[in-house]
C-alpha cells in the first residue's frame, strides 16, 4: 500500500513470507510467492541485482523440495553465471548456489549429471580450501558433499577417504556430542559397512548414536535411523544377541 509492489522493501517482505511458508512445509504457496518475486525483481531491477539473485535461489530451492530438480537446474544455471559476475566466483553466495545445483544434478541421477555434480563439488572444495580456515563449516560441507556423491555412485573406498577427513575436521570444530559429529561419524560408518568393514562401522555407528540421543533424544527420527544402522552392522557380524538388545532396550547413551 505504502511503497507499491515493485519497491525493494515490498519485495524483501514477500521474500520473507515465502521463506516462512517454505519452513512451514507449505511448498506450493511458497512456490507461488517466489515465482512472483523472481518475475518482479527481474523486471524492476534486472538479472544482476542482489534481490533477483536471492529470489532465483529461493525459487530453485522450493522447486527442488517439490521434486522438480530439472526446473530448479534451469533456474540455477543462469543465476550462477550472474552471481559470479555480481559477487565473484569465490563469494559464499555463489558457492552456495553451486552447491544447490550439485544437489539438483545428483538427485536427477544419470552418469553425466552425477559426473558434473562431482566436478562442481570438487571445484567448491578447492575454492573453500584456499579462502577459508581448515575447520570452516563451509569447507566441511564441501568435503561432505563430495563424499556423499561418491557414496551415491558406489565408490565407497573414495567416499571413505573424504569422510575420514570430514570426521577429523569436524572433531576439531565441534563437540563430540553434536549433530555435526553424529552426521560425520554416521557417513563414514556407512562407507565402511559397504566395504564389509563392519567392526569399524559398528564403533562409529555407536558413536553417532550416542551423539544423536544427546542432541535429539530417544524416539526422534534421527535416533530411529541410527538404531537401524546399528542393527544393520550387527547383522553383518552375526551379533544377533546384540541386535536383540538394541531393539528391545532402544539403546542408552552408554551403549
Amino acid at each position: 500500500k505504502f511503497f507499491g509492489e515493485s519497491h525493494r522493501d515490498t519485495i524483501i517482505a514477500a521474500t520473507n513470507h515465502g521463506l516462512c511458508l517454505r519452513h512451514l512445509g507449505r511448498h506450493a504457496d511458497a512456490l507461488a510467492i517466489h515465482t512472483a518475486v523472481v518475475a518482479l525483481s527481474e523486471k524492476t531491477f534486472g538479472p544482476m541485482d542482489v534481490l533477483t539473485l536471492t529470489a532465483q535461489n529461493n525459487l530453485a530451492m522450493v522447486l527442488s523440495m517439490q521434486g522438480a530438480n530439472g526446473l530448479a537446474e534451469d533456474v540455477l544455471r543462469p543465476m550462477i553465471a550472474n552471481s559470479v559476475l555480481t559477487y565473484g566466483a569465490s563469494d559464499e553466495r555463489t558457492l552456495t548456489s553451486q552447491s544447490n545445483l550439485a544437489k539438483c544434478l545428483k538427485t536427477q541421477g544419470g552418469n553425466a549429471k552425477l559426473s558434473e555434480s562431482v566436478r562442481l563439488e570438487r571445484s567448491i572444495f578447492k575454492i573453500c580450501k584456499h579462502t577459508m580456515a581448515p575447520e570452516s563449516p563451509k569447507l566441511i560441507d564441501a568435503l561432505t558433499a563430495i563424499g556423499r556423491t561418491l557414496f551415491f555412485c558406489g565408490q565407497y573406498e573414495k567416499a571413505a577417504q573424504y569422510d575420514r577427513k570430514v570426521l577429523a575436521l569436524t572433531k576439531r570444530r565441534f563437540m563430540e556430542e553434536s549433530e555435526e559429529m553424529a552426521r560425520a561419524a554416521n557417513n563414514l560408518a556407512l562407507d565402511l559397512a559397504h566395504l564389509n568393514r563392519a567392526a569399524e562401522a559398528e564403533t562409529l555407528t555407536r558413536r553417532a548414536l550416542r551423539a544423536t540421543i544427546l542432541v535429539f533424544g530417544h524416539g526422534s527420527g534421527d535416533h530411529k535411523i541410527m538404531v537401524q544402522n546399528l542393527e544393520m552392522v550387527l547383522d553383518d557380524q552375526n551379533k544377533m544377541s546384540e541386535k536383540i538388545k538394541v531393539r528391545t532396550m532402544g539403546m542408552t547413551c552408554g551403549a
